[in-house]
């Protein structure tokens, strides 16, 4: 979606893209972390770093639909990329960034409830106590 818009935004060709861009170094930033369980572990808090990312995105993209709506709706008319379909674009980006806010927090919970179980089936099965019994 955030490549259609800067297509889009491209098309009217009055408008810049300003820094859109680097929402794809947040994205692979996070893909990245994702991918290596946060580089093998080096880096502590990273569904954090995720979460963070997610949420602003999330602002960033709440602020823009607030704008355009501000500037209004009926604006552009007879354009490639008229007001309303932009704040569609915007407003289906904000979604998705709600949805990949969630997924982290349940992966979070996940992530923590799983090393919670692993730690004490580990502490049972080492336990002096159940080796005397």
């Amino acid at each position: 979606m955030e490549v259609l818009e800067i297509v889009r935004l491209e098309l009217l060709g009055d408008y810049g893209i300003a820094m859109i861009p680097f929402v794809f170094v947040g994205l692979i930033l996070a893909f990245a972390l994702h991918w290596t369980k946060g580089i093998g572990g080096r880096i502590r808090g990273w569904q954090a770093i995720n979460g963070v990312l997610w949420v602003g995105g999330i602002v960033v993209n709440i602020i823009k639909v607030v704008g355009l709506v501000n500037e209004g709706m009926g604006g552009r008319k007879g354009t490639k990329y008229p007001i309303v379909d932009q704040v569609t674009d915007i407003a289906v980006i904000a979604g998705v960034y709600v949805i990949l806010t969630i997924l982290e927090a349940l992966l979070g919970f996940w992530d923590v409830l799983g090393r919670a179980s692993r730690r004490k089936s580990i502490a049972s099965a080492t336990s002096p106590v159940l080796n005397s019994v």
